[in-house]
């Protein structure tokens, strides 16, 4: 008995009690837009119109979160006129990853769009080693191999 609470004390001090309340902070705020955008995307009149509307209304939220929170840093616009190309190539590629999920939601159930989506995670990894020379250990093995299996758990369930 003592060796076994010993045990477990000396795991819980090993464990990072702030990371996993902001892991658990990132996946509720994960259900929640995928929930969003899914009642969203039924209930409109078409999964664009629904993606335009967020777009616009995510645009005044962030502009005026920005505007309270970071007022003293402002971005200037030399660096935008700079950097418009990639900018407008990353607003591009935002909207072509954003509208076919909206789309699915559409067509398929909550679960599976959901676990398509979060996949990307993976390729976020891959690329982040391949561009970005990241390293990927045992645990990003591990934690990419649980995330598969999670999405394929998800899909047989929601089958």
């Amino acid at each position: 008995e003592f060796s076994s609470s010993f045990f477990l004390r000396e795991t819980i001090k090993k464990i990072n009690f702030k990371g996993l309340g902001l892991s658990l902070m990132v996946a509720s705020t994960i259900v929640v837009y995928t929930l969003v955008d899914a009642k969203g995307a039924r209930l409109s009149d078409s999964a664009i119109s629904y993606g335009i509307y967020m777009f616009a209304l995510e645009g005044i939220i962030f502009n005026i979160t920005y505007i309270i929170f970071f007022k003293d840093k402002k971005i200037p616009f030399q660096f935008i006129f700079k950097e418009k190309y990639k900018i407008l190539l990353a607003s591009i590629l935002v909207t072509f990853a954003y509208l076919p999920i909206l789309y699915a939601f559409t067509k398929v159930n909550v679960p599976s769009v959901a676990a398509l989506r979060e996949i990307s995670i993976l390729f976020t990894s891959i690329y982040g080693v391949y561009f970005l020379k990241e390293k990927f250990g045992l645990i990003k093995v591990i934690s990419a191999a649980l995330v598969v299996v999670g999405c394929i758990i998800i899909r047989m369930a929601a089958s």
